[in-house]
């Protein structure tokens, strides 16, 4: 599976990225003991998701039942999400306004599906547009807040349009089994 981290500007992507990549190479096992706590904080809200609910206790009965460690998923987060596994689409020569790939960051990302790609993350600002489908791509994460502008009352923004797009790239493809 490949996550999108989708900024609004070039400047804030390389940004999220260089952050990301250090929150991956400085993590400890320790940063992992919220989840301890996410079981009871789900089972005492009445405010829950049932789906979401059981999906995070099967996880935590995972990880229980399996006899994995914080420091085993540490570990495997820090070699899986290593820069190696992770690309930005804003390449040296890009500008401050337009996206610019360079052939093996195209061909990376041309072949996400494939087997030996190790590609896991990628760091974007207009990548996901009309034109390239990407069927392993499950998590697509909006790094901006706030709402889009530009529209009126006769027009959508183009922004909404886009994040349309990409919300619906990510959402039509399912590749698990209900047990």
């Amino acid at each position: 599976p490949v996550m999108l981290f989708r900024s609004k500007t070039i400047a804030e992507s390389k940004q999220d990225y260089k952050y990301f990549l250090d929150i991956v190479e400085n993590l400890t096992s320790d940063d992992l003991e919220f989840y301890k706590e996410l079981a009871s904080q789900i089972a005492d809200s009445d405010n829950v998701n049932e789906q979401g609910n059981s999906r995070v206790n099967q996880i935590l009965h995972f990880i229980d039942a399996n006899n994995i460690s914080n420091s085993d998923i540490a570990d495997w987060i820090k070699y899986n999400y290593q820069e190696r596994n992770v690309i930005i689409t804003n390449s040296k020569d890009g500008t401050k306004t337009l996206e610019k790939t360079t052939d093996d960051q195209e061909r990376l990302l041309n072949s996400l599906e494939d087997k030996d790609n190790n590609i896991r993350a990628i760091f974007t600002v207009k990548r996901l547009t009309e034109g390239w489908d990407v069927l392993n791509l499950f998590d697509i994460v909006r790094m901006s807040e706030g709402q889009n502008a530009g529209g009126s009352n006769k027009t959508t923004a183009p922004a909404t349009v886009e994040e349309r797009q990409l919300i619906g790239r990510g959402v039509r493809y399912y590749p698990f089994e209900y047990a």
